[in-house]
């Protein structure tokens, strides 16, 4: 099975602002100025954000190519609003690797590859290694066991989709789950409601993990539901009544067609958006009759394919799409529940998290099974405090007195006498003055914090001017 890698940067990251694009509110305001000050704002795309010293696209660039992808089979899409920044990154940094400008009538992932296929910019007997360019893999060895459990299906039964989950649970010294509430405060990620899925496997016997990265989902697991919890919440009949999952007869009979099988029904996974697509779903079936105009592979294609698999799809679709009318498998691979690090970088939180983790396992690296691959991170640039966990580029300095840990001071920052800083992201050319004190914020480039100020959970703009003795909690600075 061959494999063409397609990193998608679809949009600058508007859930990101002010780091990335701008605000919807000033878009779609009804004052001229307002709107014409917004557009004139050139976005920064959320893969090419600094992040250890690298960008989130440069180190899922490097992934892909440690695990074995030539640059002649990796290919980055970028939606017209963005290309400019992100063709001018490549043509620097991977100026090999062909980048192809999306149409403005793309709307969504599966508009993407019919682009490609028109296009004819990958081979049309390739599986697609389909990956958003926001995301942030610590090991590139998560990516080959996707590829081989897809690869694996192959061999066994026709595949269709093969999907990437992280396991983001939780649990506390007891062994008791932690809720989504209070994971910020034991140093968790939290995710946000509109993240939340419930996802139902079909597992053979065997273990749920496996440590191995780049082993196949042992045992390989069939998708059978995967809903959103917010979907759920807007559902009408359950309105006012406490929001019920339904769960389809259909769906557990297919769980335990084997009597080794269950269904495994998890809250704690998260879609990462890296899809292994087989020829027949990307070249032939999204683009014929009646799917031609389904827009995005995670909300529309792959409900398709998760709700047709047990029975394959009817003669006459099979006909007119060109595909063979039997049963086909929507595959998952769930990584362990392990330090290992991987989640999207679409959310202020996401970002920050990834920020400080991308630092901490480069300093120390987790434990992980023999055959992984090197780190993705690899040799950090810069200078690092191992005992703060924090990395300053070059060119950063930090005056006496104070602290400065889990943290990335950005190239030519200045940080003045007496400052407390934890847990932030301060972008290039920074100044700061003395007796500042910094909590779970990100400070974009050229921005001014004068003396005396107190920032906690916030994100100021790039360029803005912070005046003395401000102080403010979650609040957004531009």
């Amino acid at each position: 099975m061959d494999v063409t890698a397609v990193l998608l940067a679809g949009s600058a990251g508007e859930r990101m602002y002010p780091l990335c694009g701008v605000d919807d509110d000033a878009m779609f305001n009804d004052d001229a100025n307002a709107k014409t000050s917004a557009s004139n704002v050139p976005p920064t795309p959320k893969c090419l954000l600094p992040l250890a010293g690298s960008t989130p696209l440069a180190l899922l660039i490097a992934a892909v190519k440690t695990a074995g992808l030539p640059n002649a089979n990796i290919k980055v899409l970028a939606a017209p609003e963005i290309y400019p920044q992100i063709s001018a990154y490549m043509q620097t940094n991977n100026p090999t690797i062909e980048i192809t400008k999306l149409t403005v009538e793309c709307g969504g992932s599966a508009d993407a590859l019919r682009q490609v296929k028109r296009e004819k910019k990958v081979d049309p007997s390739h599986s697609i290694l389909l990956l958003s360019s926001d995301l942030v893999l610590e090991n590139a060895s998560t990516l080959v066991g996707l590829v081989e459990t897809h690869r694996s299906v192959c061999n066994d039964k026709k595949d269709s989709i093969s999907l990437l989950f992280a396991d983001f649970g939780h649990e506390d010294g007891d062994g008791v789950p932690v809720k989504e509430s209070k994971k910020s405060k034991l140093g968790f990620l939290a995710r946000e409601d509109e993240d939340i899925e419930f996802v139902g496997l079909a597992v053979k016997g065997g273990p749920m993990e496996n440590d191995n990265l780049c082993a196949v989902s042992n045992p390989v697991k069939r998708l059978l539901l995967k809903v959103s919890r917010a979907e759920i919440d807007e559902t009408e009949e359950n309105v006012g009544d406490t929001p019920k999952l339904e769960i389809p007869k259909e769906l557990v009979r297919a769980a335990i067609r084997n009597p080794q099988s269950s269904l495994s029904l998890r809250t704690d996974l998260v879609d990462l958006h890296a899809y292994v697509i087989s020829p027949w779903v990307w070249g032939n079936l999204i683009s014929c009759q009646p799917f031609e105009t389904l827009q995005s592979i995670q909300h529309d294609i792959i409900p398709l394919l998760t709700k047709q698999q047990l029975s394959g799809f009817d003669v006459e679709t099979s006909e007119s799409c060109s595909i063979a009318p039997e049963e086909f498998t929507v595959a998952a691979h769930v990584l362990p529940r392990s330090a290992i690090l991987a989640l999207r970088v679409c959310t202020v939180p996401n970002y920050l998290h990834a920020c400080k983790e991308a630092v901490t396992h480069s300093i120390r690296r987790p434990a992980l099974h023999p055959s992984s691959l090197p780190s993705t991170f690899g040799r950090l640039e810069g200078t690092v405090h191992a005992k703060d966990n924090a990395l300053f580029l070059e060119g950063a300095e930090k005056g006496s007195g104070g602290a400065c840990k889990n943290s990335t001071v950005g190239k030519n920052s200045k940080i003045g006498s007496k400052c407390k800083i934890n847990n932030c992201m301060i972008m290039d050319n920074v100044t700061i003055a003395n007796g500042v004190t910094l909590q779970n914020s990100i400070i974009s480039d050229g921005v001014t914090i004068e003396d005396g100020c107190n920032l906690n959970d916030c994100q100021v703009a790039p360029a803005v001017l912070v005046a003395a003795k401000t102080k403010v909690n979650g609040e957004t600075l531009v």
